[in-house]
């Protein structure tokens, strides 16, 4: 599991300077990336059960 995070944390800097991006912009990149995945993991946490079902949470996120 903790491969997809590596995955998207490493591709998203190599992604973004194949598309033109200096490195200068696409070094910061990663860290939007896995903050932005932290945040989600919280918001599961506090959402659900309490607002959002497990089901409903899971066919969102699929």
């Amino acid at each position: 599991y903790v491969g997809a995070e590596v995955i998207a944390g490493d591709t998203i800097g190599r992604f973004a300077q194949t598309q033109g991006m200096p490195l200068s912009e696409a070094k910061h990149l990663t860290s939007y990336t896995l903050a932005a995945m932290v945040i989600g993991y919280f918001l599961g946490i506090i959402a659900i059960p309490r607002w959002i079902d497990q089901a409903r949470a899971l066919a969102w996120s699929a």
